[in-house]
Parts: structure tokens; C-alpha cells; sequence
């Protein structure tokens, strides 16, 4: 839920300088991703049912081809909420630490002016 809402900031507030999306819902049309100005960084699981790693690629490729900084990786062995310690099936610790230092360097490094 997080990470769709970090996304919709991203494509409705044009002064919006960095977002971060863990495994939220992705939007992958052109018109629409045009009109985000954010560095966003992702963080995706490769086993995740609703977020599959093919929407994930494309919704990079489409950032990247409008010339938008984007910084996306998935996890292979992971699933949906796997950063999250209280889901007691999918929790991937070592994942769950990657990409949170993964986060606070590109927070450090985009906010920093």
C-alpha cells in the first residue's frame, strides 16, 4: 500500500524530489510516467503474484527511455511484503536489509543539495 501511494506522489506532485516504492502497484503508461520529475528507486520481490517482475521491467524501461533516474531491482527469491517482519512466510531478512540500505544511500544521496 505504501510503496502505490509513494508512486501516485510521484505522478501528481511535479516538486517531488526522490520516492520510494517497495513492492507497490505500478503504473507503466508513457503519457503518465512522463510527468514525473522524482528520482525513484524500487524495490520488488521476483516471486511476487500481484507485482510481476515483467510489469517491474517494463515500468523501468519506460522511466528510463524518458530520460527519468531510476534505479529498480528485484529480488528473485522474494515475494510481496518481504521487508516486512510480520509476514511470517515471506519476511527475507537479508533482502529486508539490502533494500533498506539500498534506501537510506539513495535518500543520502538525492537529498543532498
Amino acid at each position: 500500500m505504501g510503496g502505490g501511494y509513494s508512486l501516485n506522489v510521484a505522478l501528481n506532485e511535479p516538486a517531488l524530489t526522490a520516492a520510494v516504492i517497495n513492492y507497490g502497484h505500478l503504473a507503466t503508461d508513457p503519457a503518465a510516467l512522463h510527468k514525473i520529475n522524482a528520482a525513484i528507486l524500487g524495490n520488488f520481490g521476483g516471486q511476487d503474484q500481484g507485482i510481476p517482475p515483467d510489469d517491474v521491467k517494463k515500468f523501468e524501461e519506460t522511466l528510463k527511455k524518458d530520460g527519468k533516474k531510476a534505479d529498480i531491482k528485484i529480488y528473485p527469491n522474494a515475494g510481496h511484503a518481504f521487508e516486512n517482519p510480520n509476514n511470517k512466510g515471506g519476511y527475507r531478512a537479508d533482502d529486508a536489509a539490502d533494500a533498506w540500505q539500498r534506501t537510506t544511500n539513495f535518500l543520502n544521496d538525492t537529498l543532498k543539495k
